[in-house]
């Protein structure tokens, strides 16, 4: 096992194209730049690859957009070996789906652009199911994504296991669009946490909640300060660890945005529930403030604070939270009171009322408003060295020094601490030799309280009377 010289070394261990006639091209002495692309709102990895082209492939070897790209990348240093600690897709290879760019460089030379993604995707949008499935959601996730009539993957599924057994129909549409529909009622058997993610990362494909990815180890640690720095003087050996963790360009966004989060729901709103069965109506109010710690937050702990202040803004003591008319959510119900089950779908094993009532109503209250959360509380987009290890979904600890803050350290206490990777696009240049992640990343909460010792609320408006306006006035 080769070790890393210096941060951001990646060795193409295999980059082969295989066209839609069988003829297999080696592309790695060809290879400009590789661009992969992954993000938990993704049902898919993305990329690109430029390469420089003395050969006419393109034209000699009928490259058409119907091919596929067998690729595998490592870090010096980690077992190539390791499914998690490489980027190995020689057995489930990418599918190419566009011929980008052609730009002539030179004479009888040029670089083309090769575009491809995970090939599930494609057959996603060529396969439509009408079928009956029992299960729970990450149960019938499985099935979708292993049986031959629907995606059949060969990736590694990583399944949070959901609550509750349900019978469904298909209605004749896409996989990938059932499963977001799965996504939306399913409830964590372990957390009782809603907030589930249908996503690809170069590690497999993932069914599992927010809660989930907090809970995982951190697999990586960044600050802003200089880079590495020489071991000893004149040895021109640099200090590669160092190297890895200092973050080559941040920028910072603490972008609450008060109307947004008023929209969304994320600070109040209502659920009327309409029992169709027992012709029952209730009524359920979310309050951001009540319910902040209904569900486990990003650093799990004491350092899980609002985003926002929860003093009064009204003489009569209202919050912010206060408001649950600003957004209303409808959702028909219907549940057997004598086996708590679904009352539209008989289980004949059972002779009874025994399959799962929706979820919908455990979770409509808090979706919609905890990934608007999740994006604008605190974000930032981050350059980094790269190494094959670290994947969107992952969460890191990021350090920023604050030269002021003599009490904390001198470090920033708010944008400091654990963030969940949201996004990455892996760059790999051979131009350069060096493997750059750009990632953008998000925490749902504050590590500090806000002063509530001030007073912000709104006095009374007082009536100024009224001013009648003739049209036929004269100019």
């Amino acid at each position: 096992m080769s070790t890393v010289q210096y941060a951001g070394q990646f060795v193409i261990e295999k980059c082969e194209l295989i066209t839609s006639a069988g003829l297999t091209i080696n592309l790695s002495s060809s290879i400009l730049e590789i661009n992969i692309f992954e993000d938990i709102y993704s049902n898919a990895l993305k990329g690109s690859i430029l390469c420089f082209d003395t050969n006419s492939l393109i034209t000699n070897t009928q490259i058409l957009g119907q091919d596929y790209l067998r690729l595998k990348i490592v870090t010096p240093g980690f077992e190539s070996n390791d499914a998690e600690k490489c980027f190995d897709f020689t057995d489930n290879v990418f599918s190419v789906y566009k011929i980008g760019a052609r730009n002539d460089a030179s004479t009888n030379s040029e670089v083309f652009e090769l575009s491809f993604m995970s090939p599930e995707a494609l057959t996603n949008l060529r396969k439509r199911i009408s079928k009956s499935l029992t299960g729970s959601p990450s149960e019938i996730f499985e099935t979708l994504m292993k049986s031959d009539y629907s995606i059949n993957t060969g990736k590694k599924l990583y399944i949070e296991e959901s609550s509750g057994i349900r019978k469904y129909v298909v209605p004749n549409v896409h996989p990938f669009q059932f499963i977001q529909s799965l996504m939306e009622e399913a409830v964590s058997i372990d957390t009782q946490s809603p907030f589930y993610l249908f996503f690809e990362n170069t590690n497999g494909y993932h069914f599992r909640t927010l809660q989930s990815l907090y809970n995982q180890d951190t697999k990586a640690e960044f600050n802003l300060g200089d880079t590495g720095q020489l071991q000893d003087v004149g040895s021109k050996v640099k200090d590669i660890e160092k190297e890895f963790r200092t973050v080559i360009a941040d920028d910072s966004n603490n972008n609450s945005d008060m109307l947004k989060n008023i929209v969304s729901g994320l600070l109040a709103n209502k659920l009327r529930t309409v029992d169709i069965f027992n012709k029952e109506i209730t009524t359920k109010d979310h309050n951001y403030f009540d319910d902040y710690k209904k569900f486990d937050r990003i650093e799990g702990g004491e350092k899980d604070k609002p985003i926002y202040n929860d003093s009064p803004i009204e003489e009569d003591g209202s919050r912010i939270s206060d408001y649950p008319d600003t957004n209303i959510h409808l959702v028909p119900y219907q549940v057997d009171k004598d086996t708590g089950g679904d009352p539209l779908h008989y289980n004949s094993q059972t002779e009874s009322y025994s399959y799962t009532p929706t979820t919908e109503k455990d979770s409509v209250q808090f979706l919609k408003g905890k990934m608007v959360e999740l994006a604008t509380t605190l974000s930032r987009n981050m350059k980094v060295n790269g190494h094959t290890a670290l994947a969107c979904g992952d969460t890191i600890t990021f350090t920023k020094p604050d030269l002021t803050a003599k009490d904390n350290g001198f470090l920033d206490e708010l944008e400091s601490g654990k963030y969940l990777i949201t996004a990455a696009r892996h760059i790999f240049s051979t131009v350069n030799n060096k493997h750059e992640i750009v990632m953008t990343c998000n925490k749902d909460s504050h590590p500090i309280s806000k002063k509530t010792d001030g007073s912000i609320v709104r006095e009374k408006s007082i009536p100024k009377g009224k001013v009648v306006v003739r049209g036929d006035e004269p100019k």
